[in-house]
């Protein structure tokens, strides 16, 4: 992987890590993504009302899907990759 900076890089860190989200129930973690995730945002905006709702069924439906309970709460885990490339010197 080093190669791919061309000597703009002296080290590269690539860690796997996970974020987990914690919510009360289904509804909160959906009302949540339609708060804060720009695609559900746009997808409000330009659907008619009867499409965006059959959307939003489905979201609910993955949400169920996705998480888990945990101590009463809803924990819907997310993977990510931490990369930290170094400057040489």
């Amino acid at each position: 992987m080093l190669r791919r900076f061309n000597g703009l890089a002296s080290s590269i860190d690539v860690q796997h890590r996970k974020l987990a989200f914690a919510f009360g129930d289904v509804e909160d973690a959906r009302d949540f993504w339609e708060r804060t995730n720009p695609p559900v945002i746009a997808l409000r905006g330009m659907l008619p009302p009867e499409a965006y709702q059959k959307m939003r069924a489905g979201l609910t439906d993955i949400i169920r899907e996705l998480g888990r309970v945990e101590d009463g709460r809803l924990v819907l885990e997310s993977d990510f990759l931490s990369v930290v490339a170094k400057k040489p010197g």
